[in-house]
């Protein structure tokens, strides 16, 4: 069985956080997976136009910067032509609002907004995106820290909070786009349960039990 080739894009210096804090994640991604990394322009953009490159992990948000807008317009069309860019990490962590909500607006063209910054009990939407259900390794709910997505539609949703006040609000979204996927998740802890939903969201089963 061919492995997913995977990306962990960092272009701002935290490769080594994303190491140290995803250590589960990277665990297991090791174990099944083809890992390769970019912490430089040039090496991304060479990395993103490998044809057998299946999913790319954003882990801080030097790509958001002006200088890095090659790169942003390479993911676009890797996701684009099927790939799938999961935003994680440090990359909502890091940008200001008003960056945050430009550049998923204009590079995107999705109305994701910086939403609340708090722990909450994050419920598993049954209107998430097909390509996530019928995951067992999900679980229904859980506790995170997380910074959260606003204005997402209702069909990216995969964990939001029930509040009344939140109802628009997600800490982790999948959306089409294209022939592929583009996800986030807010979770600034690595909780167990997220490392579960960001292996489903790269299309990679655990290795451990």
């Amino acid at each position: 069985m061919d492995l997913e080739k995977i990306l962990i894009l960092a272009l701002d210096g935290m490769a080594d956080l994303f190491d140290s804090v995803e250590a589960s994640l990277l665990n297991e991604l090791k174990s099944r997976s083809n890992l390769a990394r970019a912490e430089t322009i040039q090496t991304a953009l060479a990395a993103l136009a490998a044809p057998s490159l299946s999913s790319v992990l954003v882990v801080d948000s030097g790509v958001a910067q002006p200088k890095a807008k090659a790169v942003t317009t390479a993911l676009v069309k890797f996701a684009n032509r099927g790939g799938r860019v999961i935003f994680m990490c440090m990359f909502g962590q890091t940008l200001r609002p008003t960056d945050f909500n430009k550049y998923f607006k204009s590079e995107w063209g999705l109305d994701w907004k910086l939403g609340s910054y708090s722990r909450e009990v994050h419920s598993l939407q049954e209107t998430r995106s097909d390509r996530l259900k019928g995951q067992n390794s999900l679980s229904p709910k859980y506790s995170m820290k997380a910074v959260m997505i606003d204005g997402c539609k209702e069909e990216e949703a995969v964990y939001a909070t029930s509040l009344a006040k939140r109802t628009s609000e997600a800490a982790v979204v999948f959306a089409r786009f294209g022939g592929g996927y583009v996800g986030f998740n807010g979770d600034v802890n690595a909780e167990i349960e997220s490392t579960m939903v960001n292996l489903a969201m790269l299309n990679v089963s655990r290795a451990s039990a």
